[in-house]
């Protein structure tokens, strides 16, 4: 079940009355409980505040992508480096050089 859906479920409060408050279509609503389509920033920010922060965008974002076969993610403890070293992008250590900078 969509994590929004088991919000209103729990708070008790129908699809509706929740479209009403967040200023959507019930249409809209439904189509984003049905992971139809990806939420747009706007409404992402809309369910997070009208839920107090009990709905995240990480859990709007996460219900697409488990909906839609997901890109899943390594992980923490997964190196994301070739080689195995664990190092990388996130490796504080690695630089790029910068335009007209020292080489």
């Amino acid at each position: 079940m969509h994590p929004l859906a088991e919000w209103l479920q729990a708070e008790k409060i129908t699809a509706a009355e929740f479209a009403r408050r967040i200023r959507v279509s019930r249409a809209a609503l439904s189509r984003l409980l049905a992971c139809r389509r990806p939420p747009s920033i706007t409404l992402v920010d809309q369910i997070e505040l009208e839920t107090r922060g009990a709905i995240t965008p990480n859990h709007l974002f996460g219900a697409y992508r488990k909906a839609r076969g997901g890109w899943p993610l390594p992980p923490a403890s997964a190196s994301n480096h070739a080689d195995g070293s664990g190092q990388g992008l996130a490796d504080p250590a690695v630089t790029f050089p910068v335009a007209g900078g020292p080489a």
